[in-house]
């Protein structure tokens, strides 16, 4: 697994949505699979509720999702592709093109965008506004493949009608899934209001499990631009989500990321006592399974150690850190996913121990 690219507090804005690179295929676009894990629960809201034939592209797309949220997206294609025969010998073009769209987005994030664009592309031909299941799915793929491609104010453009589409038809969890990728592809300060209007929607739908990704992008979009009161806030908002929905790693980096704020808000011993805490616990996953996405988190903990020890002058103790922070995150692999970033540790140790020759 890997999510963390670089130092700049802004990467843990996509870090919580939600670890989902971990499985079903290899590295692909980072930010693509960042938002993927939370689909679809308004499609599996109206399967639950009609109870679709077994084997008709409704109950296929349906297991689809089921399969997409599990993160095994090869396995979710195989029912996708399946939902494309069954809603084209059903004439269903709204499941069509919710099928069509799907594949695409599954080789997005375990391929190419290259290799789904013929599957987004006839989804585009059978797409109608007038469906707004197919319609909605469709455009939430085309903006994905638009910010991809580097046209991300086009993206924007695109997520902020999409928004305010599926708001219209009561399809809450694909308007907060299209502010989220509005609050990806947008500038920074644009990022606020998105990641706001993406907490409205998900209040008004009860998604929980959303508010615990929202609430993080605000707080780590307020602590990069310097706002770091309201970043704390934010992220105990945050933090109090993922400790309601959110599985034992989650609940881990939500409560580093509390300390981290403490800490760039001059709290410094209240900084001590939570990132003190995320150190042992973070030991503790360790020791259990030493995996490298566990090695990750000691070190990015006595990284975080460190830099509240340079703050009282204790110097020795912040190389100790330090070095093992260094230690633990070339064992996670970071020379490979964050290359400049480990070796500024490098440098950071060489010159504090320069200090004390």
């Amino acid at each position: 697994m890997r999510i963390i690219r670089t130092r700049n507090p802004l990467f843990l804005s996509l870090l919580f949505s939600f670890l989902l690179l971990i499985s079903g295929c290899g590295e692909g676009s980072n930010s693509e699979q960042a938002e993927s894990g939370k689909i679809d629960q308004d499609n599996q809201g109206v399967a639950n509720q009609t109870g679709p034939e077994p084997g008709s592209s409704a109950d296929l797309l349906a297991r689809g999702d089921q399969t997409f949220r599990t993160r095994d997206y090869r396995g979710a294609r195989v029912l996708y592709q399946q939902a494309i025969t069954a809603a084209s010998e059903e004439n269903d073009m709204s499941n069509l093109a919710e099928a069509l769209a799907q594949v695409a987005r599954t080789f997005s994030i375990c391929d190419s965008n290259d290799a789904g664009r013929p599957y987004l592309t006839r989804a585009g031909s059978v797409a109608a506004k007038d469906q707004p299941g197919g319609w909605s799915r469709y455009q939430l793929v085309l903006g994905v493949y638009e910010r991809e491609d580097g046209r991300r104010e086009q993206a924007t453009e695109r997520f902020a009608d999409l928004y305010d589409f599926c708001l219209d038809h009561k399809l809450y969890s694909r308007a907060i899934n299209a502010a989220h990728m509005a609050a990806i592809a947008a500038a920074t300060e644009a990022q606020i209001l998105w990641a706001e209007k993406g907490i409205e929607a998900a209040e008004k739908g009860g998604f929980d499990s959303w508010l615990a990704v929202l609430w993080n992008n605000l707080g780590w979009t307020y602590s990069d631009l310097g706002r770091h009161a309201e970043s704390l806030e934010a992220l105990r908002q945050a933090r109090k989500y993922h400790w309601q929905t959110g599985d034992d790693l989650n609940k881990l980096i939500a409560d580093w990321s509390v300390g981290f704020s403490l800490r760039m808000n001059g709290i410094a011993d209240s900084a001590r006592v939570w990132s003190g805490k995320t150190l042992t616990w973070a030991k503790e996953r360790y020791e259990a399974d030493p995996s490298p996405d566990n090695a990750e988190w000691v070190g990015h903990s006595l990284r975080e150690m460190s830099e509240l020890s340079l703050e009282t002058g204790k110097v020795k103790e912040a190389i100790a850190y330090l070095q093992g922070a260094y230690g633990k995150l070339g064992e996670a692999g970071m020379a490979n996913w964050a290359a400049e970033d480990f070796q500024s540790i490098r440098a950071k140790l060489d010159s504090l121990k320069a200090e004390i020759d």
